[in-house]
């Protein structure tokens, strides 16, 4: 029993590199949003280049308007679904895999060129 219980774990901790797949996907997923939100972002501003001319005709003003309040909310939505995958790709690589080594996530200060790049201390919300 105890030989069958031990292959058993084993094998359960080696399947949990299954979930890799699941966070890869997620990062190709929120990669892919990013990039559809930002050409959707530069097509409204180039929209927008327009809409004082629009002004001029009143049907068109009103159509300049609803179009680009209707980009304006599928950009929220595009990067609100990209930072989602993103949680969640990282969820399950922490949950699933392994834990983040947080010694490596640069402090404001070093952000703002105040110190060397990367430090070893732990951000102050982290305990």
């Amino acid at each position: 029993m105890s030989k069958a219980k031990s292959w058993f774990e084993r094998t359960l901790v080696s399947i949990r590199f299954v979930a890799l797949l699941a966070v890869i996907e997620s990062l190709i997923g929120c990669l892919g949003m990013f990039y559809i939100s930002t050409i959707d972002l530069w097509k409204l501003f180039t929209q927008l280049a327009g809409y004082t001319d629009a002004i001029a005709v009143d049907g068109q003003h009103r159509n300049t308007r609803t179009t680009t309040f209707s980009y304006v909310i599928e950009l929220v939505d595009g990067y609100l679904l990209a930072l989602m995958m993103l949680i969640f790709a990282i969820g399950i690589y922490q949950l699933f895999v392994s834990q983040i080594d947080r010694t490596h996530i640069p402090t404001k200060a070093a952000l703002s060129g105040s110190s060397t790049a990367w430090t070893t201390s732990k951000p102050g919300w982290v305990r």
